[in-house]
């Protein structure tokens, strides 16, 4: 993956092949950071460019699973009855196929999933007046 040195936008990203969550310069991603070069060549006005720009973000940024992480309270809280559900899933797998499940699904009270393009947003306007600035 190509990086850019040229300019720098740090998020939280979860990266899929560790679990690890970590920061993530946006304009890491080729694609995303060439359209926006794209852009950036067709002077347009900053209200014009502004909205182009939060098009190209919500197009690989918006709503995409590898593109989330969760954002929770300390410490995080399962109710009891979601632990008491989850026991009952263990035993299940284990009694029918001899080992526990690899994987199973809480709800964190308390927590929201929060994507790359909505941690952008938070932000906005420093963003748009940054890579404006890189024109």
């Amino acid at each position: 993956m190509a990086k850019s040195k040229e300019m720098i936008w740090n998020v939280y990203h979860c990266r899929v092949s560790t679990g690890e969550v970590e920061e993530y310069n946006i304009f890491d991603h080729y694609k995303f950071c060439e359209d926006v070069k794209k852009l950036m060549k067709k002077k347009l006005p900053k209200e014009e460019f502004a909205e182009a720009l939060r098009k190209e973000l919500s197009y690989y940024f918006w709503a995409k699973c590898e593109w989330e992480v969760l954002v929770t309270r300390f410490p995080g809280y399962i109710e009891k009855e979601q632990i008491n559900n989850l026991m009952d899933e263990w035993d299940k797998c284990r009694r029918d196929n001899g080992h526990y499940p690899y994987a199973s699904h809480v709800e964190i009270k308390g927590s929201k999933k929060v994507d790359i393009y909505s941690q952008v947003r938070l932000n906005w306007q420093a963003f748009v007046d940054y890579v404006w600035g890189k024109i």
